[in-house]
């Protein structure tokens, strides 16, 4: 079961942020997605859109992270700057949850499934810090 959440979109999450930092988001299945719903939300909306769907990979990723070197009784020490990042990449993503409309969250919902074992993971990586 952990394997199969472990491995459930993590190698897609990871190319995903590899193509948005490299500037190629819009080659990615959800680069076109996004895209193609743009014209539905204002310019500022689209942007926390994708801001939003960037963080919640983060996290999920950094969390992840974090559960495998745990299980595998690795010591898992993060330094100031990298608590700093990870709470305030959290702060942010809360931020845009709460500014985001019922509308926009729907349209990425398909996105960003959000499984029962991520919400603690998330939580259990934020409680850490």
């Amino acid at each position: 079961m952990i394997h199969r959440w472990m491995d459930r979109g993590l190698d897609k999450q990871l190319e995903l942020i590899l193509a948005i930092r490299e500037g190629r988001f819009e080659q990615t299945p959800t680069g076109r997605y996004l895209l193609a719903v743009k014209d539905s939300f204002s310019p500022e909306v689209f942007l926390d859109l994708v801001c939003y769907v960037q963080l919640h990979i983060e996290l999920l990723i950094a969390a992840k992270s974090r559960f495998m070197a745990c299980e595998a009784e690795m010591d898992y020490k993060m330094d100031d700057e990298h608590r700093r990042t990870l709470l305030s990449q959290y702060e942010e993503y809360r931020e845009l949850e709460r500014r985001l409309g019922p509308t926009a969250r729907m349209t990425v919902a398909p996105l960003l499934k959000f499984y029962s074992a991520d919400r603690k993971a998330l939580e259990d990586l934020i409680s850490s810090l």
